[in-house]
Order: structure tokens, then C-alpha cells, then sequence
């Protein structure tokens, strides 16, 4: 069937006549999170290093700024502006390689850098002022390596570095320090300082080699633990306080972990991938990391793993959560969308999102082929800006921006990568069973059914010579009857029934009665019968037998057959006339004599037909008759039996395509 442009977005109900490229979710493919989360890559330059991103945040102004391995990077929504260091510069940034960013509350932003110390950037001036290690002053930075910076309710900046725990005062520009004791279980657990966070309640929160701690004041520390779990000898990186309260924690080796300081309870949120050294079977020769699995007996295995996603589909969390695992066991970003949900960014693993209140895992975004995925499963950065955008910025894969509101609709694309979605990148044709199943008709492999949670659950494949099969692997169309059963064209010709609680299908063609040619457009009458459109006619199927009865086609020399031989689109209207669009005009049938009225464009007629090819017809719930035409599209708006007369959509509304009668 050639391609059309629909003329009206109401015509888009008639799930048997267009090809469908998106699929909008009904009520039976409703999730707990509506939609599908879609991302838009963000172009830049070559010389743009935002390609890999550790860090983001976004100042007062509404500017986005990234933290890249190769400088500073500030981006307004059209362009791009690099700040790197400059040596010999105090003025310029003092490292290019950005680790942490933070925008103080009084608008200036504070730069981390992994070997150049620590920056401030005044955006009154577009100047840095640096802030060095100097081992002849014992009020300077402990190491020039910091991590994470948080600002607490004085102004005091808090920095972790990897030679302890830093507090510095802006004014003066002298550094407290706070360092391990080994003597003092109450010192900072570790020197290796890697996240540091004051949470709305001001308490402070330090991330280090040896876990998570709780300043209590002076030079004391307290390690969280709660519920029987604590994160002793864990490696925490990233720190985070959602609505709720509650403290996240992203770990480098062990996923990620949530505290509520109300309650103390302490929850762990462990990886499906686990590293090798920690299965429980490890063979030699295996890869640096394994699944970790646990069987019905509760026993665990290791197994190859060779990607993550693979990994987190196939294989249990290991605190026996299943398929509720993470996607990797190193978290390096993590961000809370407007809407509540936790998004856990992981360095190869994509990002995990994460119910709030179940702390399930409920989708992963991974990056794949399709334009709408982000760039890279490498997520250095993570941030939900104060409009509800979140950006994801990957170490490799650049910038990408997801709006939530894009969630309304649900897209379903082919990928090589997902098993579970479609498995044909054209899929031109879908229809919702009465059990909430969703049929992708294909144009090469048959028949895709997803089941209520958009996932693929199994198919129908072509195999000429199996009776039972698809003869052809190319859909043109399908339609569900009262009773349930489906009936699926395919462009070879054939039309096959699928009865209620078969496996096979029952094959019909022109031996037995139909028209011929490829069946494009089906409709079932008032007393069940379906009614079946195709290139060289129409037939009728009646529905107690299954048996074809008559077939109508076009004869010029008779003007009661329809109006054209090759049959486009089929409505019913309650008078029970059966409305026949085809390649050269429209025809009202009457189905109980066999006989039509031929309904053609009339030049000079401002409510005649608009155009004689009709590929779309839809009765809407008012009863009325909807057409797409080549010149737009219009509505019945009456019919005598002889003259049909028509609302012209388009030029009423200056569409371009609409074409007067003139």
C-alpha cells in the first residue's frame, strides 16, 4: 500500500489501515510508570570535551555546567564555553580534569579537580581563585585530589580529598583538617575521603574507603549501620538525600545503599553483577566478573557475564532480590527525578531506576543503536535540573536530556540488543486483543504479541510450507471478533483466522473466494460478519461458518459496483451502510443487496468528496464518517441515498495539503 501523510490526527484510532511507526499505551499496557524513558542527545562540537562527563550542576542562572576530563565546561541551551587550566595562570582553573562541582549559595561555583586542588569561579568576573596543597603550609588543601564538595550553613566549604577530610573557610582561606586515627574509632574511618554531603537537616555526611559516617561535631565520626547491615569496608563515592529524607549511598564495588536517619533502618541495594573475586564459584579463565545467581534451592553460581544487561535480566540481585538487582556494582551518579524516582547512574551498566517506596528496580536505560538511548552505559554525571529535565552524561557517549513529559506515549522499537522488545525493526501494523495483548504485526517476520508490560511474550512466524504458520512473513492487516478470534492478512494474499485457544492458524486466498491480491482493510457488520477489503475487491466471511460468500468488485460498465477496484478502507455507520474507500472514489454499499452508489470528487463543488483516493475511513463515537484523502481530510456530513455531501477539513483549517473543488 503506498505511504500517506494523515490528515487528521483522529484517523490514527483505525489500528488496521496505516502503518505505525509509535505506539501510543492504552489502558492494558499501563505501567507503573507510564511510558518509556526517551532521551535527546545532545549535539556539540568536536572540540567540545562534554563527550565525557564526571560532574554536573546547574547555577542560579539556569546554566548547565560539566565537570570533563579535559576542563570546565558551561552549556546555555545553544552553545558550548571551555574553561581549562592555564599554567602560570592563578586566575584560570588549577587542574583540567574535573571530578566535583558545587554552585554555593552565593552563586559562585567550586571546582574539584583531580590533580590541580581546588577553584572557585566568580561568574561576576568570569575569574578563578585557586586553592593549592602546599606542604609548607599546614592550613592548606590535604591533597590537591578532591572528590566531593559541600557547603555547610556558615559558608564553610567541606572537601574530600584523598588525604582526609577538609573544612575551609572562604574569607580566610585556611583549612581544618580531619583525619583517620587509628587509636580513635570516633576519628574519620579513612583518609580516602570520597563524598561529602549536608543534608537539609544540616547534619553532615562523609563517603570513604570505609564506608559511610555521620559527623557528630569536634573531630567525632559515627559509622552508619542499621537493621543488621552496615557499609563497614564499603567504598562509598557518591552521596545523596532524597524527598523522603533519606541518605543514599553509591559505592564503587557493592551498588548502592539507602539510610533513613528517621527510622535508622539501613537498606542495601546490591548488583546483579557482582566482581569475580567475590562468587562463590569462580572458575579459572573466567571474566573479571561473573552473575551471581541464586537458585531455587538457594544455592549460587557464577556464570559468564560479557554485559551487564544481559547480566541484570538473567540473574538474581545477590540479596536474592532476582531480576531486582542492579545493573553494576559501581555507582557513579545518582539523581531524583520530579516525580519521585531514584535514578542510579553506574559505570557500564546504564542506569538503573529505582521505586522509591519498593526500592525495586523498574526499568533500565541502556545505550543501544536508536537515537533516543543515552550515548554510553558509562554514566559519569546524573542531574535533574529545577524545570524537571534530567541529563545523563556518559564517560564516551556525550550529553543526553530526558523530559519526563514525553512519558505520555510509549515507544516500541526494534533493537539487536533487546530480546524483549519487537523483534522486526518495521512494524507497520498493531491491534490490542481483548486480554490487554498488544499484536505487532511486522513487515518481514510475522506477528510480535507483547504482553500488558509492553514486553515481548512470544510470536507468530511465517513458514510458507507449514500449513498452520503465517504464509507470509509481511502483515497488511488484523482484526479481533466479539468471540476472539483474530484474523491476519499478509501482503502475499492470504488471510488467516486464529480461533480461540488454537495454535494455528487457518488459511483463506483466492481458491477460497476471496478477491485476490493483498488484504489491506477488514470490518466486521452488525451481525458479526467480517468484511474483507483487498487489492481486487471485497469479500464477505460470514461468521458462523467461516465460509466466504460473494466477492465484489469493480466493473466499469456497471455503475452499482464500487467505485474502485483496489479496496482501500472499510467503516460501518449505524444505518448500516458499509462505507467502501478505494483507489477511485468512495462507495456506499448496501450489504443486504450487493449493490453501491458510486461517490467521486465533483470539480465546482465545495462539499463534494475532496479527492477520489480514500485510504483511511474511521466512524467516530458521534457517529459520524471520517475520511482521509489525498487533498485532506473531511467528514459525511450528509447522505440521501444519492448525494453525499462533505466537510472539507482542510482548507477550513489552511492545511497545505488541502486542495479546493474547484
Amino acid at each position: 500500500m503506498p505511504q500517506f501523510s494523515r490528515p487528521a490526527a483522529a484517523l490514527i484510532a483505525e489500528l488496521c489501515l496505516a502503518p505505525v511507526q509509535l505506539m501510543a499505551p492504552s489502558a492494558a499496557l499501563a505501567q507503573a510508570r507510564p511510558g518509556l524513558v526517551s532521551f535527546q542527545r545532545i549535539a556539540m562540537p568536536d572540540d567540545v570535551p562534554a563527550h565525557l562527563s564526571t560532574a554536573m550542576v546547574q547555577d542560579q542562572r539556569g546554566l548547565l555546567w560539566l565537570g570533563t576530563q579535559d576542563g570546565l565546561v558551561r552549556y546555555d541551551g545553544y552553545g558550548f564555553k571551555v574553561y581549562r587550566a592555564r599554567p602560570g595562570d592563578p586566575a584560570a582553573l588549577g587542574g583540567s580534569y574535573v571530578r566535583s562541582l558545587l554552585v554555593a549559595r552565593d552563586g559562585r561555583l567550586w571546582v574539584g579537580t583531580i590533580s590541580g586542588g581546588l577553584a572557585v569561579f566568580d561568574p561576576r568576573t568570569e575569574r578563578f581563585t585557586q586553592y593549592r596543597h602546599d606542604a609548607a603550609r599546614p592550613d592548606s588543601l590535604s591533597n590537591d585530589r578532591v572528590e566531593s564538595i559541600a557547603e555547610d550553613a556558615a559558608g564553610q566549604m567541606w572537601l574530600a580529598t584523598s588525604d582526609g577530610l577538609d573544612r575551609l573557610d572562604p574569607a580566610s582561606g585556611r583549612v581544618q583538617h580531619f583525619r583517620n586515627d587509628p587509636a580513635d574509632p570516633a576519628s574519620l574511618a579513612s583518609n580516602i575521603a570520597r563524598a561529602v554531603l549536608f543534608d537539609r537537616e544540616g547534619r553532615l555526611w562523609v563517603g570513604s574507603r570505609e564506608g559511610l559516617q555521620r559527623w557528630l561535631g569536634g573531630a567525632r565520626f559515627e559509622l552508619v549501620a542499621g537493621g543488621g547491615e552496615t557499609m563497614r569496608g564499603q567504598q562509598v563515592t557518591r552521596l545523596m538525600q532524597d524527598k523522603r529524607g533519606r541518605i543514599w549511598a553509591g559505592t564503587g564495588k557493592e551498588g548502592a545503599a539507602v539510610y533513613d536517619p528517621a527510622s535508622g533502618s539501613l537498606k542495601r541495594l546490591r548488583p546483579a553483577l557482582i566482581p569475580a573475586s567475590q562468587a562463590s564459584a569462580a572458575s579459572s579463565g573466567s571474566p573479571a566478573y561473573a552473575i551471581k545467581a541464586t537458585g531455587a534451592s538457594g544455592a549460587t553460581h557464577a556464570t559468564h557475564a560479557t554485559n551487564a544487561t544481559r547480566a541484570a535480566k538473567l540473574a538474581g540481585g545477590a540479596d536474592g532480590n532476582g531480576s531486582d538487582g542492579l545493573s553494576h556494582f559501581w555507582i557513579y551518579s545518582m539523581a531524583e527525578t520530579a516525580q519521585g524516582e531514584i535514578w542510579l547512574g553506574t559505570f557500564g551498566g546504564g542506569i538503573d531506576v529505582v521505586d522509591p517506596a519498593t526500592l525495586k528496580v523498574i526499568d533500565r536505560l541502556h545505550h543501544d543503536a536508536l537515537p533516543s538511548t543515552i550515548g554510553n552505559d558509562r554514566i559519569g554525571a546524573l542531574l535533574t535540573d529545577r524545570s524537571g529535565l534530567v541529563w545523563a552524561g556518559s564517560w564516551g557517549g556525550g550529553l543526553a536530556r530526558h523530559d519526563p513529559s514525553t512519558r505520555a506515549f510509549l515507544k516500541l522499537r526494534h533493537s539487536p540488543r533487546d530480546a524483549t522488545g519487537p523483534s522486526h525493526p518495521a512494524i507497520v501494523r498493531a491491534m490490542e486483543t481483548a486480554d490487554g495483548q498488544l499484536w505487532l504485526g511486522t513487515n518481514g517476520n510475522g506477528i510480535d504479541v507483547l504482553g500488558p508490560d509492553g514486553l515481548l511474550r512470544h510470536g507468530y512466524r511465517p513458514d510458507p510450507a507449514q500449513a498452520g504458520a503465517l504464509a507470509d512473513g509481511s502483515v497488511s492487516c488484523m482484526a479481533q471478533a466479539a468471540d476472539g478470534t483474530v484474523w491476519v492478512g499478509t501482503l502475499d494474499g492470504t488471510l488467516h483466522r486464529l480461533r480461540p485457544g488454537r495454535s494455528r492458524f487457518d488459511r483463506y486466498d483466492q481458491k477460497s473466494g476471496l478477491p485476490g491480491g493483498p488484504v489491506r482493510t477488514m470490518v466486521f457488520g452488525p451481525d458479526g460478519a467480517l468484511w474483507v477489503g483487498a487489492l481486487n475487491g471485497l469479500a464477505r466471511i460470514d461468521a458462523a461458518s467461516g465460509r466466504v460468500g460473494a466477492a465484489y468488485r469493480h466493473q466499469p460498465d456497471d455503475a452499482t459496483t464500487l467505485a474502485g477496484r483496489e479496496v482501500e478502507a472499510l467503516a460501518f455507520t449505524a444505518d448500516g451502510t458499509l462505507w467502501v474507500g478505494s483507489d477511485n472514489g468512495l462507495t456506499a454499499f448496501d450489504t443486504a443487496t450487493g449493490k453501491g452508489v458510486r461517490i467521486r470528487r465533483e470539480p465546482g463543488r465545495a462539499d463534494s468528496l475532496p479527492d477520489n483516493w480514500i485510504p483511511d475511513l474511521m466512524t467516530a463515537r458521534d457517529g459520524r464518517l471520517w475520511l482521509a484523502t489525498q487533498s485532506g481530510a473531511a467528514i459525511l456530513q450528509s447522505w440521501d441515498g444519492e448525494t453525499a455531501r462533505f466537510d472539507a477539513l482542510g482548507p477550513r483549517l489552511n492545511l497545505p495539503s488541502a486542495r479546493p473543488n474547484r
